[in-house]
């Protein structure tokens, strides 16, 4: 098992990437489920920081973040899947019980800005589950690292 923990500021994003890409390498990820994987991982920290933290102070240096405004991501690598979870201690959220986007099948120009970035982890992941535990959001990711793209079978 590997373990980092980040500031929790966008700033941080390049050493999420970083880890996750080593991560998937030692695990000897396909390269489209390697990128789908960095992807996933990119969106839910980026939402932790953007939402979960979005109301603590924003620190230009991210060395000087608050003891409580990090992520912890531990990887695992078991069975050819790996996984990665995601703790952090901003308020509880469970981003699985997030519906759908209802407007899937409505031209660009007519629909809200955001709202994919859960549903695109969700149909492209193995596993996406959350649990609340001492205070902490854990949110858990895994992919085979050889299986097809659920996603490109259904387009």
């Amino acid at each position: 098992m590997r373990v980092i923990t980040l500031p929790g500021v966008v700033d941080s994003l390049d050493q999420l990437t970083r880890f996750v890409t080593e991560v998937a390498s030692d695990a000897r990820m396909a390269s489209e489920a390697r990128n789908r994987l960095r992807l996933a991982a990119e969106e839910i920290f980026t939402n932790i920081v953007l939402h979960g933290y979005a109301d603590a102070p924003r620190e230009p240096d991210p060395r000087r973040c608050a003891d409580d405004q990090v992520v912890t991501v531990e990887s695992e690598v078991r069975d050819g899947r790996v996984r990665l979870r995601f703790k952090d201690h901003a308020a509880a959220f469970d981003p699985t019980t997030i519906p759908d986007p209802a407007d899937l099948a409505q031209p660009l120009s007519e629909r809200g800005i955001g709202g994919l970035g859960v549903y695109l982890v969700r149909l492209t992941m193995d596993e996406f589950s959350y649990q609340r535990l001492d205070g902490e959001n854990v949110l858990t990711i895994a992919l085979a690292a050889t299986a097809p793209s659920r996603f490109t079978q259904q387009m």
